[in-house]
This record gives structure tokens, C-alpha cells and sequence, in this order.
């Protein structure tokens, strides 16, 4: 289901349907923005996401700076840690979503 989503959002993101450098460039980033945005309002490090996800920590750092890219599998474990759906860290508007307004 989840390679669905990503095939319907990349399908969204360059109109054809092609996998485009721009294309995974964007999910990339938005996968970034949503992993620790979301583990920022979850008041979670790095450290203990990576505890949780079983993944090393390093490995959050380099997918927060959007310096590598992840397997469903490994999406699937972060997603359970951070208690939310696996789509919701490829959804555009997830920052947001949990990105606290500023005053």
C-alpha cells in the first residue's frame, strides 16, 4: 500500500507519472520536514526515535538533512515510533500539521 502512495504522490508531483530527479528531490525534502517535525512535537530525539525505530541514530540525522534516502520497511518502523500513519511522513501538508504556530 505504501509503494502505492508513493507512485500516486509522484504521479502528483511531475503529472506524468515518471520518476523524476525533481520529483524524488521533493519527496526527499518532504520526507525530511515531516520525520523531524513531527519528532520535534512527539519532544522526541534523535536518540530515542532511533531506540524505538531500531535504526541507528546517525542514520535520523542523515535522513533529516536529507542526505540519504530510506526503504518502506524502515518507514513503516518510523512511523510506528512516532504513533502515526506511514504516509503521513510523504503527505506535503504533515510539517504543518504538527509544526506549532508561532506568536
Amino acid at each position: 500500500m505504501l509503494r502505492q502512495l508513493l507512485v500516486a504522490y509522484t504521479q502528483q508531483c511531475d503529472g506524468a507519472g515518471a520518476s523524476t530527479v525533481a520529483g524524488v528531490t521533493d519527496t526527499r525534502k518532504t520526507f525530511s520536514l515531516n520525520l523531524k517535525a513531527v519528532r520535534q512535537a512527539r519532544k522526541m530525539s534523535q536518540e530515542a526515535l532511533a531506540d524505538i525505530a531500531g535504526i541507528d541514530r546517525t542514520f535520523i540525522s542523515l535522513l533529516e538533512n536529507e542526505k540519504y534516502s530510506i526503504s518502506i520497511d524502515k518507514v513503516d518502523s518510523l512511523a510506528a515510533a512516532l504513533q502515526i500513519d506511514a504516509w503521513e511522513l510523504l503527505h506535503p501538508d504533515t510539517a504543518a500539521k504538527f509544526t506549532a504556530p508561532s506568536d
